[in-house]
């Protein structure tokens, strides 16, 4: 769609004489990028991505002071005291409950071990690929903005949306790994 105003959305069957067989399904606008189907689904996506990232991360460091001080003063401010207030409350969740997503990048970004893991050959090109993540979350969090407007912002969704899927994939790979 980067480069058109609508497709037909279509599913490939068998294959003919003539190539494949396919289905229509319908015609996918770029006002239908922005309806809340398509954001239910990111979220649903980004959600997994930050629970299967903080697992990582949780599983990885068996001292939490070694990830939290690679995050700037004010996270690790914001993570330690949210931890230290569980606790007092009598619920010790741990400082990984406090994280967002994007400090959770941080953390991957910041940490040439996880970044190469990962298959990144340097924080830029982790950066370069996931650094519009936390962007993508916000707009994704406010339904009655929408999350495209031009042809160039469809093909920035599109590059953002594979990097998420491919680091996901990633993520659950290590997950697995590490869990066996």
């Amino acid at each position: 769609m980067s480069s058109r105003k609508a497709v037909f959305v279509v599913r490939e069957s068998s294959a003919t004489e003539d190539g494949y067989n396919r289905t229509n399904y319908g015609l996918l606008t770029v006002s239908d990028l922005n309806r809340h189907a398509l954001r239910g689904r990111l979220y649903a996506v980004l959600s997994e991505l930050e629970s299967g990232l903080a697992a990582v991360i949780d599983a990885h460091f068996p001292e939490p002071w070694e990830w939290i001080q690679v995050l700037g003063e004010a996270h690790q401010v914001s993570v330690l005291g949210f931890w230290e207030l569980s606790k007092r409350r009598g619920l010790d969740v741990g400082p990984i409950a406090a994280t967002t997503l994007a400090q959770l990048l941080n953390v991957v970004a910041r940490t040439k071990e996880f970044f190469q893991d990962f298959g990144y050959r340097s924080r830029n090109d982790f950066e370069d690929k996931l650094g519009s993540v936390p962007e993508l979350r916000n707009r994704i969090m406010h339904p009655v903005r929408p999350l495209v407007l031009t042809m160039a912002e469809v093909s920035s969704l599109r590059e953002t949306v594979e990097a998420v899927l491919l680091f996901y994939e990633k993520v659950e790979d290590i997950r697995t790994r590490k869990a066996g």
